[in-house]
């Protein structure tokens, strides 16, 4: 049931499948995704234990968010945005390598880079929101740095998933291009 969903992903994303079955070093893959479930859990929890910490530090010896938050969160999402951007790339590149020489092309567009892309742009958009409300109203409401916290861990799961399924079931990003 499930290779029917992640092969319905991949398909959605314009990905070409190589293996329909999923097989390739399936226990790595599974272990990894395994990982990534357990690392995000425990990332949602802080970050949720940061937006209410009245409720979970009840000694009172808890301290209040600062921006530093936000920057390390924001780190992330650039890291994930640079790492598309230079997978883009080597698949244009490779692209164009594959060409013959005598073949014009105007431009070369690769779908699923840009749904990421779109994706990390939703993320950022959200974090601007955050600082923007932070810088309005201050420490009053720094409880809400949290939200830039649970925005970076969902689109590093969103990323890491995706290419968790691209690998194990070999697929190749599909390459439209205008002559």
């Amino acid at each position: 049931m499930f290779s029917k969903v992640d092969r319905w992903i991949l398909t959605k994303l314009s990905l070409k499948i190589e293996n329909t079955a999923g097989t390739k070093h399936k226990r790595s893959y599974l272990s990894d995704l395994v990982f990534l479930i357990v690392y995000t859990a425990i990332s949602l929890y802080n970050a949720l234990a940061l937006m209410f910490s009245q409720l979970i530090l009840t000694d009172g010896k808890g301290t209040s968010p600062s921006l530093l938050v936000i920057c390390l969160n924001v780190i992330v999402i650039v890291r994930l945005n640079i790492d598309i951007y230079i997978k883009k790339k080597e698949n244009v590149n490779a692209t164009l390598d594959r060409l013959p020489a005598v073949k014009f092309v105007q431009e070369i567009d690769i779908k699923t880079w840009r749904y990421r892309l779109e994706i990390l742009c939703v993320g950022y958009g959200i974090i601007l929101m955050v600082i923007v409300y932070y810088f309005c109203y201050g420490e009053v409401v720094s409880g809400s740095l949290a939200i830039a916290g649970i925005v970076a861990v969902i689109e590093t799961f969103i990323n890491s998933f995706l290419d968790n399924l691209a690998a194990r079931y070999e697929a190749d990003p599909e390459v439209f291009m205008k002559e």
